[in-house]
């Protein structure tokens, strides 16, 4: 997993589940919280509205589904606070979902078919 930082929380979170050099999930954030995580093995991008609700699921075909508010929730990490110095404290992402449960999640859902 990498993990890029602004202002100790995290900006942008790549992670490579299986460790073959290839990004599984990318996920950004605002200020720490996921707005967008893209999860190319089901070939989608999830749009958060309040984290971790999704608003919207969109196809890399470019086609979009628009979710009804706070039904679907998808989270993938923990997020621990880190003390590195006295007044600074630094966000590290915990994956808490593996591989097979993403692909059990969006794998049954079938969208786009």
């Amino acid at each position: 997993m990498k993990v890029f930082y602004d202002s100790g929380r995290p900006s942008v979170i790549q992670q490579d589940i299986n460790q073959d050099d290839i990004i599984d999930n990318e996920i950004y954030c605002d200020f720490g919280t996921p707005s967008v995580a893209k999860v190319f093995s089901q070939n989608l991008e999830l749009t958060y509205g309040i984290y971790p609700f999704v608003d919207s699921v969109k196809l890399f075909d470019d086609t979009n589904y628009f979710l009804v508010k706070d039904t679907f929730k998808w989270v993938n990490l923990n997020f621990i606070p880190e003390k590195i110095i006295d007044s600074f404290t630094f966000y590290l992402p915990k994956p808490i979902v593996d591989v097979e449960e993403i692909e059990l999640l969006f794998g049954h859902a079938q969208l786009g078919n």
